[in-house]
């Protein structure tokens, strides 16, 4: 177990707590690809639109999201004690908006250009990508805005996390449909679970003991499979708070029940998830790109229906073929396709 000083040290962080983070966020990128690919054969009628294919959509969309704001918050108070406040959010604009610009370009011009061929109803709007994300990239863009909102309050609050966990839960309460700009409503949903990300790293000790894990593994994930299935209507964006509250229970339950369960696997399945998870940015930047031309030369090309094959071909080009893809253009020099290139050690003063 790890003891409260290590746990506390915002400087740095055990490989073995980073390797299960990292692990962590490769089941999550994993996920995302995932219900991606089967949503986008449920829309060409490869998969059916109900029964248990819609549950388990349901289930994967009810937390795979909010787990990486989780996980963004967990490594915070490292980054910020490491960095300052002014060269996290320029290290930020470097990894986040600088891909969310680029690659919302490269994705929409091929959803232009190949409309005719593809699922997406909706022609993206490319000059409205600086106010108004699509497809995947509100990601991105979200978090990017749950950065500087925590940065600036961590920051004036002199490293205090009460501040920041009050403003989150006010802004949460309030549904969304009464905000406008995208932004604020992205903040006002997802700026909670980057508070107890950063909560988590505080109090939560990384690897959890055995018998830790398991109860709380079980417990997160009946919570999660107990709202899931429980027949009432709920979801994050609901004008009821109760709604919203039972959502963001959903949510950390299955993040509890994520995390033991990654711990718990054998150190070669976690070591591939930890490889996902640091490829995690490149492959949510590629992955449609990938998954969805795998379905169309399968359907269109070679008229292949089968749900299994579908499956197994779009997460394997989804997943397998970005980290492939990607390593292959950072060992030629295109790393920049994926961030910015490093400002100077000194060209950025941190604040204090």
């Amino acid at each position: 177990m790890a003891d409260g000083a290590a746990i506390n040290d915002p400087s740095s962080l055990r490989p073995d707590r980073l390797d299960i983070l990292d692990a962590l966020r490769g089941l999550g990128i994993v996920l995302v690809v995932y219900g991606h690919v089967a949503r986008g054969l449920m829309k060409a009628g490869v998969l059916p639109d109900g029964g248990l294919w819609r549950s388990a959509d349901a289930l994967v969309y009810s937390f795979h999201m909010p787990l990486f704001f989780i996980l963004a918050g967990w490594l915070f108070r490292q980054s910020l004690a490491r960095q300052g406040a002014l060269r996290l959010l320029g290290n930020k604009i470097r990894t986040v908006v600088y891909p969310y610009l680029l690659w919302s370009v490269v994705q929409g011009s091929v959803e232009i250009l190949t409309a005719g061929s593809t699922n997406s109803g909706n022609r993206p709007d490319l000059l409205q990508i600086l106010w108004q994300p699509f497809d995947q990239f509100w990601f991105l863009y979200a978090l990017f805005y749950v950065f500087v909102v925590a940065t600036l309050i961590y920051t004036i609050s002199r490293r205090h996390l009460t501040p920041l966990l009050l403003l989150s839960v006010g802004l949460y309460l309030i549904p969304p449909q009464t905000m406008t700009g995208n932004a604020l409503v992205y903040v006002a949903q997802y700026l909670l679970y980057f508070a107890l990300g950063v909560l988590c790293s505080l109090k939560l000790p990384v690897p959890l003991p055995p018998t830790r894990r398991w109860v709380f593994g079980v417990l997160g994930a009946a919570i999660t499979l107990a709202i899931n299935f429980y027949p009432i209507e709920w979801d994050a964006e609901s004008l009821n708070w109760v709604g919203r509250l039972t959502s963001l229970g959903c949510a950390l339950g299955a993040a509890i029940a994520c995390l033991c369960g990654v711990s718990s696997l054998w150190p070669s399945l976690q070591g591939w998830l930890r490889h996902y998870g640091r490829y995690s940015l490149q492959i949510f930047l590629m992955h449609i790109l990938l998954a969805s031309g795998a379905r169309i030369v399968l359907l269109k090309l070679f008229g292949i229906h089968s749900a299994g094959l579908h499956l197994f071909v779009g997460l394997g080009a989804g997943v397998w073929g970005s980290v492939a893809l990607a390593a292959a253009l950072e060992v030629r020099g295109f790393g920049f396709l994926f961030a910015w290139p490093r400002l100077k050690a000194d060209a950025l003063k941190p604040i204090a």
